[in-house]
Protein backbone atom coordinates (compact mmCIF):
# COMPACT_ATOMS: atom_id res chain seq x y z
CA UNK A 1 0.00 0.00 0.00
CA UNK A 2 1.58 3.33 -1.31
CA UNK A 3 1.93 6.00 2.21
CA UNK A 4 1.72 9.30 -0.15
CA UNK A 5 0.08 11.82 1.80
CA UNK A 6 0.47 9.77 5.55
CA UNK A 7 0.30 12.12 7.92
CA UNK A 8 2.33 12.33 11.81
CA UNK A 9 0.88 13.56 14.37
CA UNK A 10 3.08 13.89 17.01
CA UNK A 11 1.36 15.35 19.74
CA UNK A 12 -1.57 12.57 19.38
CA UNK A 13 -2.23 9.23 20.29
CA UNK A 14 -3.13 6.80 17.30
CA UNK A 15 -6.44 5.06 16.88
CA UNK A 16 -7.62 3.29 19.61
CA UNK A 17 -11.11 0.70 20.28
CA UNK A 18 -11.65 -1.06 22.68
CA UNK A 19 -13.56 -4.13 21.60
CA UNK A 20 -15.90 -6.31 24.37
CA UNK A 21 -17.68 -9.42 22.54
CA UNK A 22 -20.38 -11.05 23.87
CA UNK A 23 -22.72 -13.43 22.95
CA UNK A 24 -20.35 -13.40 20.01
CA UNK A 25 -21.43 -9.73 19.17
CA UNK A 26 -18.50 -7.04 19.00
CA UNK A 27 -19.29 -3.53 20.82
CA UNK A 28 -16.84 -0.70 20.31
CA UNK A 29 -15.70 2.14 22.45
CA UNK A 30 -13.95 4.32 20.21
CA UNK A 31 -11.39 6.82 22.17
CA UNK A 32 -11.52 10.66 21.00
CA UNK A 33 -9.30 13.39 20.45
CA UNK A 34 -6.67 11.04 18.21
CA UNK A 35 -4.72 12.32 15.57
CA UNK A 36 -7.65 10.93 13.27
CA UNK A 37 -9.75 13.89 14.73
CA UNK A 38 -7.28 16.23 13.16
CA UNK A 39 -6.53 15.32 9.54
CA UNK A 40 -4.38 17.87 7.98
CA UNK A 41 -5.90 19.50 3.81
CA UNK A 42 -2.02 18.86 2.04
CA UNK A 43 -4.07 19.54 -1.03
CA UNK A 44 -4.44 15.81 -2.41
CA UNK A 45 -6.84 14.79 -5.00
CA UNK A 46 -8.32 11.28 -5.80
CA UNK A 47 -9.34 10.08 -9.32
CA UNK A 48 -10.44 6.49 -8.92
CA UNK A 49 -12.62 5.59 -5.54
CA UNK A 50 -12.82 7.91 -1.93
CA UNK A 51 -13.48 5.30 0.41
CA UNK A 52 -14.43 6.74 4.07
CA UNK A 53 -16.89 5.94 6.77
CA UNK A 54 -18.83 7.97 8.85
CA UNK A 55 -16.58 8.02 12.26
CA UNK A 56 -13.69 10.01 10.22
CA UNK A 57 -16.10 12.54 10.23
CA UNK A 58 -16.80 13.45 13.34
CA UNK A 59 -14.14 16.19 14.18
CA UNK A 60 -14.75 19.59 12.38
CA UNK A 61 -10.76 19.18 11.09
CA UNK A 62 -11.14 16.41 9.80
CA UNK A 63 -14.27 17.15 7.89
CA UNK A 64 -12.96 20.53 6.54
CA UNK A 65 -10.39 18.12 4.93
CA UNK A 66 -12.72 15.59 3.91
CA UNK A 67 -14.78 18.30 2.13
CA UNK A 68 -11.79 19.80 0.62
CA UNK A 69 -11.06 16.53 -0.51
CA UNK A 70 -14.29 15.75 -2.15
CA UNK A 71 -14.45 19.61 -4.09
CA UNK A 72 -10.99 18.72 -5.88
CA UNK A 73 -11.50 14.87 -6.70
CA UNK A 74 -13.30 13.18 -9.75
CA UNK A 75 -13.44 10.25 -7.86
CA UNK A 76 -16.08 7.93 -7.27
CA UNK A 77 -16.92 7.58 -3.36
CA UNK A 78 -17.68 4.60 -1.74
CA UNK A 79 -19.73 5.17 1.78
CA UNK A 80 -19.22 2.85 4.48
CA UNK A 81 -21.62 3.98 6.85
CA UNK A 82 -20.41 2.01 9.90
CA UNK A 83 -22.59 3.21 12.67
CA UNK A 84 -20.84 3.54 15.95
CA UNK A 85 -22.99 5.53 18.69
CA UNK A 86 -22.17 7.95 19.54
CA UNK A 87 -21.01 8.82 16.73
CA UNK A 88 -23.81 7.98 14.37
CA UNK A 89 -25.48 11.67 12.75
CA UNK A 90 -28.46 10.69 11.26
CA UNK A 91 -27.57 14.37 9.30
CA UNK A 92 -24.31 13.66 8.24
CA UNK A 93 -25.40 9.98 7.03
CA UNK A 94 -28.04 11.48 5.04
CA UNK A 95 -25.61 14.45 3.55
CA UNK A 96 -22.80 12.01 2.90
CA UNK A 97 -25.22 9.24 0.97
CA UNK A 98 -26.85 11.84 -1.28
CA UNK A 99 -25.66 10.65 -4.41
CA UNK A 100 -23.07 8.35 -3.62
CA UNK A 101 -21.20 6.35 -5.65
CA UNK A 102 -21.38 3.12 -3.43
CA UNK A 103 -23.26 2.77 0.12
CA UNK A 104 -22.27 -0.38 2.09
CA UNK A 105 -24.33 -0.51 5.50
CA UNK A 106 -25.89 -3.92 7.13
CA UNK A 107 -29.89 -4.35 7.77
CA UNK A 108 -29.40 -3.28 10.82
CA UNK A 109 -28.17 0.49 9.86
CA UNK A 110 -30.70 0.24 6.93
CA UNK A 111 -33.34 -0.04 9.33
CA UNK A 112 -32.01 2.90 11.56
CA UNK A 113 -32.11 5.56 7.63
CA UNK A 114 -35.78 4.43 7.40
CA UNK A 115 -37.04 5.85 10.22
CA UNK A 116 -36.40 2.36 12.47
CA UNK A 117 -38.91 0.25 11.38
CA UNK A 118 -38.09 -3.86 11.09
CA UNK A 119 -37.02 -5.25 8.32
CA UNK A 120 -36.42 -8.89 7.16
CA UNK A 121 -32.92 -9.10 5.16
CA UNK A 122 -34.65 -12.23 3.27
CA UNK A 123 -38.34 -10.54 1.98
CA UNK A 124 -38.10 -6.37 3.08
CA UNK A 125 -34.16 -5.78 1.74
CA UNK A 126 -34.56 -5.49 -1.78
CA UNK A 127 -37.67 -2.83 -1.45
CA UNK A 128 -35.95 -1.29 1.45
CA UNK A 129 -32.92 -0.61 -0.64
CA UNK A 130 -34.67 0.75 -3.71
CA UNK A 131 -36.82 3.13 -1.64
CA UNK A 132 -33.46 4.66 0.09
CA UNK A 133 -31.72 4.52 -3.53
CA UNK A 134 -34.89 6.70 -4.59
CA UNK A 135 -34.70 8.85 -1.56
CA UNK A 136 -30.71 9.41 -1.74
CA UNK A 137 -30.17 9.13 -5.33
CA UNK A 138 -27.41 6.61 -4.53
CA UNK A 139 -25.87 4.47 -7.47
CA UNK A 140 -25.36 0.95 -5.96
CA UNK A 141 -25.92 -0.31 -2.24
CA UNK A 142 -24.38 -3.43 -0.90
CA UNK A 143 -26.10 -4.59 1.81
CA UNK A 144 -24.82 -7.07 4.72
CA UNK A 145 -26.88 -9.40 7.08
CA UNK A 146 -24.34 -11.55 8.93
CA UNK A 147 -25.03 -15.11 8.79
CA UNK A 148 -27.96 -14.32 6.15
CA UNK A 149 -25.81 -13.24 3.59
CA UNK A 150 -24.94 -10.53 1.09
CA UNK A 151 -26.95 -8.34 -1.15
CA UNK A 152 -25.50 -5.84 -3.97
CA UNK A 153 -28.78 -3.91 -5.42
CA UNK A 154 -28.16 -0.90 -7.92
CA UNK A 155 -27.36 0.34 -11.35
CA UNK A 156 -25.41 -2.61 -11.51
CA UNK A 157 -28.10 -5.03 -11.18
CA UNK A 158 -28.86 -7.50 -8.18
CA UNK A 159 -26.73 -10.66 -6.97
CA UNK A 160 -26.84 -12.58 -4.16
CA UNK A 161 -25.35 -14.83 -1.43
CA UNK A 162 -27.06 -16.12 0.37
CA UNK A 163 -27.25 -17.56 3.07
CA UNK A 164 -23.20 -16.32 4.11
CA UNK A 165 -20.55 -19.36 3.80
CA UNK A 166 -19.93 -20.69 7.56
CA UNK A 167 -17.30 -20.00 8.90
CA UNK A 168 -14.55 -22.92 10.05
CA UNK A 169 -13.40 -22.50 12.44
CA UNK A 170 -15.70 -19.63 14.05
CA UNK A 171 -13.49 -17.12 16.42
CA UNK A 172 -15.12 -13.75 16.00
CA UNK A 173 -16.31 -11.40 13.98
CA UNK A 174 -14.63 -8.43 14.67
CA UNK A 175 -13.01 -6.68 10.96
CA UNK A 176 -15.54 -8.97 8.76
CA UNK A 177 -17.24 -5.76 7.80
CA UNK A 178 -14.72 -4.14 6.84
CA UNK A 179 -12.60 -7.15 5.02
CA UNK A 180 -15.95 -7.28 3.27
CA UNK A 181 -15.61 -3.56 1.81
CA UNK A 182 -11.99 -4.22 0.71
CA UNK A 183 -12.65 -7.01 -1.00
CA UNK A 184 -15.41 -5.67 -2.96
CA UNK A 185 -13.31 -2.39 -3.25
CA UNK A 186 -10.27 -4.23 -4.99
CA UNK A 187 -12.89 -6.06 -6.56
CA UNK A 188 -14.30 -2.94 -8.60
CA UNK A 189 -10.88 -1.51 -9.07
CA UNK A 190 -9.96 -4.39 -11.07
CA UNK A 191 -13.04 -4.97 -12.97
CA UNK A 192 -14.63 -8.43 -11.44
CA UNK A 193 -17.58 -9.32 -12.60
CA UNK A 194 -20.17 -8.26 -9.64
CA UNK A 195 -21.70 -11.63 -9.86
CA UNK A 196 -18.47 -12.73 -8.28
CA UNK A 197 -18.19 -9.94 -5.97
CA UNK A 198 -20.53 -10.88 -3.33
CA UNK A 199 -19.61 -14.22 -3.31
CA UNK A 200 -15.96 -14.37 -3.23
CA UNK A 201 -16.44 -10.96 -0.87
CA UNK A 202 -18.67 -13.41 1.80
CA UNK A 203 -16.00 -15.78 1.95
CA UNK A 204 -13.53 -13.36 2.57
CA UNK A 205 -15.46 -12.09 5.59
CA UNK A 206 -16.16 -15.67 6.49
CA UNK A 207 -12.50 -16.39 6.41
CA UNK A 208 -11.30 -13.26 8.72
CA UNK A 209 -14.18 -14.45 11.60
CA UNK A 210 -12.29 -17.66 11.62
CA UNK A 211 -9.20 -15.66 13.15
CA UNK A 212 -8.99 -13.26 16.54
CA UNK A 213 -9.52 -9.55 15.71
CA UNK A 214 -9.45 -7.78 12.79
CA UNK A 215 -6.16 -8.88 10.84
CA UNK A 216 -3.15 -11.24 10.93
CA UNK A 217 0.52 -10.89 9.76
CA UNK A 218 0.62 -14.13 8.06
CA UNK A 219 0.67 -12.77 4.48
CA UNK A 220 -0.47 -16.04 3.37
CA UNK A 221 -3.78 -15.07 4.83
CA UNK A 222 -5.07 -12.82 2.49
CA UNK A 223 -3.52 -14.53 -0.97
Amino acid sequence: MATDGLQLDSPRATGVVQVTVEGDEPSYDICEERAWDYVQDDGWAATEFIYHGLLALRSERSRATFESLIERSTAKRFFDVNLRPPYASMELIQRWAQGVDWLKLNIDELESLLGGRTLDFDDDAVSAVEELRARYEIHNVLLTGGSRGARIIGEVGQVACIPAPTPDPFIDTVGAGDAFSAYTLHSLIIGTPVEQIVQNASRFAAKVCGMQGATTTDKKFYQ
